[in-house]
This record gives C-alpha cells, structure tokens and sequence, in this order.
C-alpha cells in the first residue's frame, strides 16, 4: 500500500510502450500519472472485516492469532491514515453511510465468537457423548458444576449482544442516514456561490 505497486507498474508500462514527447497533459492528468488517487472502500471495507471475523472466531481455537491480529490492525492503522491524509484525494463524502454496514457485521462476528467460545469450553470440559442437555439439567450442574457456570453465561451473551447491536442500530442508524446540519450548510453555501458564479457569467 505504501510502495503503491499497481500505478508503478503502470506507469513503467506505459513510459515503455509511449515516448514521454507523444504524451499529452491528458494524458498526465488521468490514471497512473494523475496525483488524485481515490480510496478504493470496495476493496479496503472487506478486507478488514474479514480480518476482524477472523481474529474474533479463531481466537478461541487459537489464541496466538490475537498478538497477529493486533499487530495487523496497528499497522493499517498508521499506513491508511498517512495515505488518506498524503496521498487519496476524497471525491465524496459518505456521511457516516457506511457505519450501519460495519456495525452489523462487527456484532455479527462478535456473535459468532461467543457461540465458538462456549462451543469450545463445552467440548473440552465435558465428555464427549455427554450433550448440552445433559449438562444445564439440575443433575449435570451439581455434576460438572464448573462447565455449567462458564457454558450459561456465554449462552445468554450472545443474546445480550444482539440486543445490543439493535439497539445501535436503532440509535444511529437514521442518524448515519441522514447529513448533519453543519454539512447541509455547508453544502447550500456551495450551490447558492455556484449559482452566482454562473448567472453572473451568463452576463
């Protein structure tokens, strides 16, 4: 990402196929050879949120994936914001557009962790032709008492962190969905400047 491999390429491919002379400021002006790179969001949104659902269901199988995890994140942090401030040149503003989609998935995933991770503590704590069943009944508690008390609890934490995801939903996603009042007035100071400039043309 920092090395920018793909316009490099480009730009050794076209230099040797075209001579510099036969180009035009166009052509200078588009593609590799323009400055005005956009942020690909197609491409950089699900790549982290496949990471994200990685890092969150495979840390209960295995653990050493988090240190990873961690460290990937870290450095697309540091690498995505030198980019987007030195190098992307924002064409639009999505207004908080995306977060819905990315919060869901994120619950999601979360969900889907806590369900491995109580997948997991019942498997190794129990014997294995012993079911679920089994073990929340008044018997198997007094029986395998300590599996009992890790395995309820993370049943019902999937269940909490769904509410909690609707609940986030509810709140900003109308919010996410609508321009704030600053960027609407900003926007109507824009147009009103633009239709000024060009009625004033027309004379």
């Amino acid at each position: 990402e920092l090395v920018r491999v793909f316009p490099l390429l480009q730009m050794v491919f076209i230099n040797g196929l075209c001579k510099p002379k036969d180009r035009t400021p166009r052509d200078y002006n588009s593609g590799a050879f323009s400055g005005n790179s956009v942020l690909r969001y197609g491409w950089i949104y699900p790549t982290h949120l496949f990471a994200l659902v990685i890092c969150l269901v495979y840390a209960q199988i295995m653990p050493i994936i988090m240190p990873v995890g961690v460290l990937y994140f870290a450095t697309a942090l540091l690498v995505y914001k030198y980019q987007v401030v030195y190098t992307y040149m924002p064409q639009f503003e999505c207004g908080g557009s995306f977060w819905p989609l990315l919060s869901h998935q994120t619950v999601v995933a979360l969900t889907t962790a806590q369900i491995t991770l109580a997948g997991c503590i019942f498997f190794k704590s129990v014997p294995q032709d012993l079911t679920l069943a089994e073990v929340i009944t008044v018997e198997g508690f007094r029986k395998y008492r300590d599996t009992a008390v890790m395995i309820v609890p993370m049943i019902l934490l999937p269940v909490i962190t769904k509410v909690y995801g609707s609940r986030l939903t509810r709140e900003w996603g109308e919010a996410s969905a609508c321009l704030s009042l600053q960027k609407a007035r900003a926007m109507d100071s824009e147009r009103t400047a633009q239709n000024m400039q060009s009625a004033t043309s027309r004379f």
